[in-house]
């Protein structure tokens, strides 16, 4: 089976990518569902998941006219695994040759050292406050993404595929972790708040997050120490057990 692989740098975020490509069925619409484009039509047969996992499709495409196949060509095609913002990945029959055929895209997100991010206050005194993105050449205005309200923002963090922001927001009681898009948008809380967590750090694979945090440990005291946690909140763990007296804090990830 031969194999083709193709690479193209688009200048807008993998979420918008995403959307283009892959657009939400209209809330009225029927099946099948068909899209007309200049060269063939894509009929919907099945929609699959909010991904678009399951999907089924078929398609007629302009080819050569060659094999008697009058210039068209028709393939049925499956989304066999779909993750939102990332990966789509297809299996494939199609006329007139009969072949098969297996496709995916996947979007990254590329940093290229070009934007800065801080948080700012007016107040000299404070620790945190809204966030900021600054392009790194000094040009152009900084742009606000946070507006935290009674509380403050600080410890911010790109995560390594430059998708995603996670940061430390804190009231006078307690502070959480949590992460958004570059734009400000879509803010998840990863832990509860029900403790003070600060500096998470974004593992290299993007799916774990080390933090500091003064929840109980292991110890039996809320001493600051080092945990870790799923990206999407999941697996909290404490790393070693820690002394009474003794707090850790600002991790950071190896890349080995």
């Amino acid at each position: 089976m031969r194999s083709f692989t193709a690479t193209f740098e688009v200048d807008a975020p993998v979420r918008k990518v995403w959307r283009v490509l892959h657009p939400p069925p209209p809330p009225d619409a029927t099946l099948p569902r068909i899209i007309e484009y200049p060269a063939g039509r894509i009929e919907i047969l099945t929609e699959g998941d909010e991904a678009g996992q399951g999907l089924v499709r078929t398609c007629v495409f302009d080819v050569p006219r060659y094999l008697l196949s009058g210039g068209k060509a028709r393939s049925w095609e499956t989304v066999t695994e779909a993750r939102i913002n990332e990966l789509s990945r297809y299996v494939a029959i199609s006329k007139p040759l009969w072949s098969r055929a297996e496709g995916y895209h996947r979007l990254e997100e590329r940093p290229d050292g070009t934007t800065l991010l801080y948080w700012g206050s007016q107040n000299k005194d404070d620790n945190g406050g809204p966030l900021f993105l600054q392009s790194s050449d000094g040009k152009g205005l900084p742009k606000q993404i946070t507006t935290p309200g009674g509380s403050n923002d600080a410890d911010a963090t790109f995560s390594p595929d430059g998708s995603t922001i996670v940061f430390r927001r804190a009231t006078t009681s307690s502070s959480q972790i949590i992460s958004m898009h570059t734009d400000g948008t879509s803010l998840t809380p990863v832990t509860d708040g029900t403790s003070y967590d600060q500096d998470p750090t974004v593992s290299p694979d993007g799916t774990q997050i080390a933090f500091k945090s003064t929840r109980n440990n292991a110890a039996g005291t809320s001493d600051g120490q080092i945990w870790v946690i799923g990206t999407d909140g999941s697996g909290v763990r404490q790393l070693g057990i820690g002394s009474p007296g003794i707090a850790d804090g600002a991790p950071a990830w190896g890349h080995r």
